[in-house]
């Protein structure tokens, strides 16, 4: 093997070998305890962090894992600047592991350095969440809320994903003191909601409202919050706010059916609620297989880092149905109908992402849908979880003629049928980034 010391014979060979002997040199050279700077005037971030890249997609995750760890324990410098580019991944894969601990240690840079690399963070951030992780997503949100808040690398707005998850979680814990009939200070709550910025306009009105309807809930005790007439005038005399109460009784219900945190309902609620308000269809909950569609391929995308929310949208519009019926505001045959819809739209993105189901196998730590058998949950399940150790797709195939076009039938083209790079080509191309960083090197 040839050392990192004999740098041009080095880059010369690793730009003509295969990634299997990549992947070894590369190990080999952070045992040669070559000084940071080096490295990263050398470009071995880029470097490492595209054959990253090169073994996620060949499903050879445990050799990208190896390669984060070692970076990450043999460097300082080079992995500080490279962290959200390695990390990212370490934290979904432990994730999926349930090696919790070792997550966590992932999330640590991102944590002590909150404006590199945040755009990656948060599709992190959603995935903690939808594993209802919920303490964790708590303390990252009040670690993170101020420091991003404040930066002036990130644009204005930047926290109010965080803010969101604070804001739910305050109210979750109010119901849960009104539910076992605690005192509750007021004036703490309005102290706590005024640390975060909020206004006198929703201190004085928006406040007292969502308090009274959380009182209304713990004392009724799952009672239905609108009679179906009740829900028709609703709508007609203020469609948003019909949404915004019922909301909460939706909340209620996923909490004390599957432990959703409040913030994760709203994950599930708002975007399909504000579709069936474009629609003008709240009354009946009726919507087309257009309507969701469109709705969900918003999340999905060849750079999109919304991902996950697509998918626990999708997953989780069957909970709303379950949620209406039981109060009583659907029949089943809206009830039927709108599940067959969904029922498409997860077929099309499990045959979309068949290669890797198990990026989004958080759904299967939710409760089981009632629309849902215990076989039929459980198979699902067992094939997200397959795709992490099927090997890599090698031929793509078109859909099939006739099939009903829609949003992701561009998506599916996009991402494919692109063709993949014959081993040639992927040497040449190699050999032409190995050209770029000896010119980077020399200047």
């Amino acid at each position: 093997m040839i050392s990192y010391r004999q740098k041009e014979q080095w880059f010369d060979h690793f730009s003509s070998v295969s990634l299997e002997e990549s992947y070894e040199m590369c190990m080999n050279l952070l045992d040669e305890n070559i000084p940071d700077d080096e490295l990263i005037e050398d470009d071995f971030g880029t470097i490492s962090v595209e054959l990253k890249s090169e073994l996620i997609q060949e499903k050879q995750y445990e050799k990208a894992i190896n390669l984060i760890e070692k970076i990450k324990s043999t460097t300082t410098k080079l992995y500080r600047k490279e962290f959200p580019y390695l990390s990212e991944f370490a934290v979904e894969y432990y994730l999926f592991k349930k090696k919790y601990e070792k997550a966590n240690a992932h999330l640590e840079p991102f944590i002590k350095n909150p404006d590199h690399g945040y755009d990656m963070f948060l599709p992190l951030f959603d995935k903690i969440r939808f594993y209802q992780m919920d303490d964790l997503a708590i303390k990252l949100a009040n670690q993170l809320y101020k420091p991003i808040k404040e930066s002036p690398e990130l644009i204005g707005g930047a926290e109010f994903d965080l803010l969101d998850v604070i804001f739910y979680h305050i109210f979750q814990e109010l119901y849960e003191k009104l539910e076992k009939n605690e005192e509750i200070d007021i004036q703490q709550l309005k102290a706590t909601f005024k640390k975060y910025e909020y206004d006198d306009t929703f201190l004085d009105k928006d406040f007292p409202e969502i308090y009274h309807t959380l009182k209304t809930m713990a004392s009724r005790n799952g009672a239905a919050a609108f009679t179906k007439n009740e829900w028709t005038h609703a709508v007609h005399d203020n469609a948003q706010n019909a949404i915004k109460t019922l909301f909460w009784s939706f909340a209620v219900y996923m909490l004390k059916r599957g432990k959703f945190h409040f913030s994760l309902s709203t994950d599930i609620w708002f975007p399909f609620f504000n579709m069936l308000l474009e629609r003008e269809t709240l009354q009946d909950f009726k919507f087309g297989y257009q309507d969701v569609d469109e709705l969900t391929g918003k999340f999905f995308g060849f750079m999109s880092n919304k991902k996950e929310r697509g998918f626990a949208l999708t997953w989780g519009v069957p909970y709303i149905y379950d949620f209406l019926f039981e109060q009583e505001l659907v029949g089943r045959e809206s009830y039927d109908e709108a599940l067959r819809h969904i029922d498409a739209i997860k077929k099309r993105l499990r045959y979309l992402y068949k290669e890797d189901l198990w990026r989004f196998d958080f759904v299967h730590t939710w409760v089981k849908p009632l629309s849902v058998s215990e076989e039929s949950f459980a198979e699902e399940e067992q094939r997200f979880q397959k795709t992490f150790l099927s090997p890599p797709r090698k031929t793509f195939s078109s859909p099939s003629a006739g099939s009903k076009k829609n949003i992701f039938d561009d998506l599916f083209n996009e991402e494919n049928n692109r063709p993949k790079k014959p081993k040639a080509a992927k040497k040449k191309a190699r050999k032409q980034a190995s050209k770029q960083r000896k010119k980077n090197r020399k200047k």
